[in-house]
């Protein structure tokens, strides 16, 4: 549900990126002209997509120009090969010119695409003030409720921006990360929302399993945080160039000139929790009551089986249900830092305006019968 920062989680999030496909809005070169959507699909095989994937955004906005100053620089060395001593010369440097062609059409079309993707996810950002709505958020755990509560009032305002689906995201992350909200203070804010023509039934469900999971469980304390891119190659890419820094020296130095420079904070989401709980053999906590099996144990009857106690240096993640790229990208950052290996996957990767409207027809279906205002199910 929350608002996301980095690159591979804002372009599902913002682009609507399915199955690696998305369309993305670019402007033509005629001003007058409005954008045309063009269809992009990013693999593990682009260079860019691999390295920048889990980058914060501004990182993401700053390696952009540093691609292209590196592939203007290697075509300049491409064009100079050779061109001093004659025919003799020239004949290897344009040998290796024609190899290295692939290579340097992939890397253009890449950047390109990038640049492009870049574009529009900050023509989103500011249109919407995305920045502002994620670091609410993040900050959420951190902060006390009566803060929250004022800081989230004032982006529900309708002369805010934002959409009605960023504004719902932002009062639902508040009742998970707020469990204490009284009634009457969560009231205010779905009033507030529904005066600006939005739908709050979603929040209703988000209730109603929080009303389950209270009865079922006992309650604890933790950090988790819900949460959680012609004719020669030279004129190819001249062009791209050269609309590029017209913007000024880049995109992107531009683009955040309007965008808060947020540092997000560190937080391993409860996915995560979990999988390093397992992995290290942690005692008690989050995982106490996980079901231990082991094949190669032998039968135990009336007995605990006894169980493996060194530290797991694999493991396989399966989410029955959504997953999300924040999830896995939290699963990947730890693997990364403590040594192990971990693969992440789920039933399907589920965006956030995907979850809204599945909670949203499950709290209307929940309110059928009911009068207006939020049932008390605490």
């Amino acid at each position: 549900l929350s608002h996301t920062w980095t690159y591979q989680a804002m372009v599902h999030d913002v682009l609507g990126m399915r199955l690696n496909k998305m369309q993305v809005p670019v402007e033509s070169d005629d001003a007058s002209a409005p954008p045309k959507a063009r269809s992009y699909d990013v693999d593990d095989q682009d260079s860019f997509w691999t390295a920048h994937a889990g980058d914060q955004f501004p990182e993401v906005l700053n390696a952009v120009p540093k691609a292209i100053e590196e592939f203007e620089k290697k075509r300049a060395e491409m064009a100079s090969t050779g061109g001093e001593d004659g025919a003799q010369a020239l004949a290897p440097g344009l040998a290796a010119a024609i190899n290295a062609l692939p290579e340097m059409t992939e890397k253009k079309r890449s950047i390109d695409m990038h640049t492009n993707i870049a574009h529009a996810l900050v023509a989103e950002v500011k249109a919407r003030e995305l920045d502002r709505y994620y670091e609410l958020e993040d900050q959420l755990p951190s902060q006390s409720l009566g803060t929250s509560i004022s800081q989230l009032e004032q982006l529900l305002n309708a002369s805010q921006k934002g959409t009605l689906a960023d504004k719902l995201r932002a009062i639902m992350v508040l009742v998970l990360t707020k469990p204490s909200i009284s009634q009457q203070q969560l009231q205010g804010l779905v009033d507030a929302y529904e005066n600006t023509g939005g739908d709050a039934a979603g929040v209703r469900y988000l209730q109603y399993l929080q009303s389950i999971r209270n009865m079922a469980m006992p309650s604890t304390t933790s950090t988790v945080t819900t949460g959680g891119a012609t004719g020669t190659l030279a004129g190819a890419f001249g062009g791209l160039a050269d609309r590029f820094m017209a913007t000024g020296d880049a995109l992107l130095a531009a683009g955040m000139s309007g965008i808060k420079n947020i540092v997000a904070s560190k937080k391993e989401l409860a996915t995560c929790q979990i999988v390093e709980a397992l992995m290290e053999q942690k005692q008690g906590g989050v995982t106490e009551s996980y079901l231990y099996l082991d094949p190669k144990a032998p039968p135990a009857r009336g007995a605990d089986v006894p169980r493996i106690r060194a530290p797991f240096k694999r493991a396989m993640t399966f989410v029955v249900g959504g997953g999300n790229y924040v999830e896995h990208q939290s699963l990947q950052d730890w693997a990364q830092n403590s040594g192990r290996q971990v693969t992440y996957g789920s039933t399907d990767i589920v965006s956030p305006v995907q979850f809204v409207d599945e909670l949203s027809h499950l709290g209307q279906t929940l309110g059928q019968g009911q009068s207006g205002g939020m049932p008390d199910l605490s």
